[in-house]
């Protein structure tokens, strides 16, 4: 085998090991925060919230998103993610 190919071959399997470790964090819940999240939520008017897991490609320039369903401010039942940074959260439905 060449250089080349030892190469090519070390950069898959980087490439495989970092799937890797990003699917285990985001399964995990690592990157998902149900509590603030429901404060959040319960600070704008929501009830009824069930806040939980990590939900993919909702928040671009926050750290971590969560899941929710909940009875929004006027009623009616809405389903969304909450998008938090180191200091605020946004909520998005």
């Amino acid at each position: 085998m060449s250089n080349q190919d030892q190469s090519f071959m070390g950069f898959i399997a980087v490439l495989v090991f970092m799937a890797c470790v990003w699917i285990g964090i985001t399964q995990s819940g690592a990157c998902s925060t149900p509590e603030r999240a429901h404060r959040a939520l319960y600070n704008s008017g929501f009830t009824d919230i069930t806040a939980e897991g990590y939900v993919y490609f909702e928040c671009k320039d926050e750290l971590f998103s969560t899941h929710f369903e909940a009875t929004g401010p006027k009623g009616n039942r809405v389903e969304g993610a909450v998008c938090c940074g180191f200091q605020t959260c946004t909520i998005r439905h």
